[in-house]
């Protein structure tokens, strides 16, 4: 089964998201970072790992807290994509990698950027009404 993690940023009601770079599955597209969990990773170390990689943002997986765990079914088959949250008192400093980003900006929660990933856009509605988990 194949399975992806991916934190959503979030600062003064506030979150990061990433325009995905060329080449990659939807392209184009604004999202959290994240990506595929690797051999005997969590899916709270994936997405630390992930934040670090496409972002140089450096996150320890206790910062995070899980928003949902969400099944999904493609051609390849059955997966799972685990959705995180952190809430930081700042913006940090960005280095978007190239291979993964366009590049990588801050949206009000209420009001993200077109187009944006759809799961994505049922995240960010929960998180506005809401409010972010440690807020």
């Amino acid at each position: 089964m194949r399975e992806v993690a991916h934190c959503y940023v979030v600062v003064d009601g506030r979150v990061l998201l990433l325009e995905r770079a060329p080449g990659l599955r939807g392209a184009g597209f604004w999202a959290p970072p994240g990506g595929h969990l690797e051999p005997g990773e969590s899916p709270l170390e994936a997405a630390c790992r992930e934040c670090a990689e496409e972002l140089g943002l450096a996150l320890a997986p206790a910062q995070l807290t899980l928003l949902r765990r969400a099944p999904f079914r493609e051609r390849t088959g059955p997966g799972v994509n685990w959705l995180f949250t952190v809430t930081l008192a700042a913006p940090p400093s960005l280095f978007p990698a190239a291979d993964a980003a366009r590049t990588a900006a801050f949206f009000p929660l209420h009001l993200g950027p077109r187009p944006l990933l759809p799961w994505a856009q049922d995240d960010l509605l929960a998180l506005s009404s809401a409010g972010p988990p440690g807020a």
